[in-house]
């Protein structure tokens, strides 16, 4: 885990209480990938399949707080509006290579 980023059951914790505050009742978990990048002076991050943003802070925690704000943002604007919410498909492989 990165220091300072939000842990993974903290962030599920905090999106299924909002889920269950928009239903009644309990929904599937999902879990997105979120790209972080160091942009010289800040990060930046965003979801692959939820389109349509990009965040930043000036630290990893920052950003991956921002990001985590704005995911939940997305999926409960969509709930409202009807539409559908898109599900994660995208799958993060690290590969080592020499340098």
């Amino acid at each position: 885990m990165v220091p300072g980023a939000l842990g993974a059951e903290a962030a599920k914790s905090t999106l299924a209480s909002i889920v269950r505050g928009w239903s009644g009742s309990e929904m599937a978990m999902s879990t997105y990938v979120v790209v972080i990048e160091n942009a010289g002076p800040n990060y930046s991050a965003y979801v692959p399949d939820l389109p349509g943003g990009v965040f930043v802070g000036s630290s990893v925690a920052e950003v991956t707080a921002n990001i985590h704000e704005a995911i939940e943002l997305y999926i409960e604007t969509s709930l409202e509006c009807g539409e559908n919410v898109p599900g994660p498909s995208s799958h993060v492989v690290l590969v080592d290579v020499v340098i």
